[in-house]
């Protein structure tokens, strides 16, 4: 547990939980934010013998049974077994990393945001025919994501590939993934789309395998 609370008391009740429940505590002195955190959990999991990792924020949690069918793109909310499927994707996939949920607060994974975080130049090489952002606000007609493939695994859950943007919704991270993605190359600040923007541009030079789940498991409290 990556603990960015700023003040003691926090610290020693988070430590109470962390003890009781046998998890790791990791006390950051500070406020990192979302972003700082992240680093910290991909650094931590470089320094391991881990296989696979998976972000998980204190507002996100698993859909339980009976939860409402369907999210509001028709994707089933619970999957029973999730962690178990999520793994044997990954193995039968090597996906650098695989989204959990096809539907977010703002976006939905049919939109590609990183549009709206790469460079002007990359905007301009990519999307020529669309390639001048809003003045303010969402564009209702920003580019959709190019996507490959849709498979399934036996039980019928549903991952499509392609080129899924990264953002700060719960994933799961392979280890050659977490390389590429937060090791080899490491920023003096750390922020959502300066990732988002990175790493679209390493899947257009097929260096980052990914997909998303068709399905929406995860609701953001």
């Amino acid at each position: 547990v990556i603990d960015n609370s700023t003040k003691a008391q926090a610290r020693i009740d988070n430590k109470k939980v962390c003890d009781k429940y046998g998890f790791e505590h990791l006390i950051q002195e500070k406020n990192t934010g979302i972003c700082g955190g992240r680093q910290c959990a991909a650094e931590h999991f470089h320094d391991s013998t881990a296989d696979f990792y998976l972000f998980f924020e204190d507002d996100m949690t698993l859909s339980a049974p009976g939860e409402g069918s369907c999210c509001r793109n028709g994707f089933k909310k619970y999957i029973p077994d999730l962690y178990l499927k999520l793994h044997q994707i990954m193995i039968r996939e090597d996906f650098d990393f695989l989204k959990l949920n096809f539907t977010e607060v703002y976006m939905d994974n049919n939109i590609q945001t990183s549009w709206y975080n790469v460079p002007q130049d990359i905007r301009d090489t990519q999307w020529p025919e669309y390639k001048d952002l809003p003045m303010h606000g969402i564009d209702p007609h920003s580019p959709r994501t190019k996507f490959k493939n849709i498979e399934r695994i036996s039980d019928g859950l549903c991952y499509i590939s392609g080129e899924i943007y990264y953002c700060n919704w719960p994933m799961i991270v392979s280890r050659k993934g977490n390389q590429k993605m937060f090791i080899d190359t490491k920023w003096a600040h750390y922020f959502e789309g300066t990732w988002m923007s990175h790493m679209f541009q390493e899947a257009q030079k097929g260096n980052i395998n990914s997909a998303v789940l068709l399905a929406s498991p995860v609701t953001h409290e």
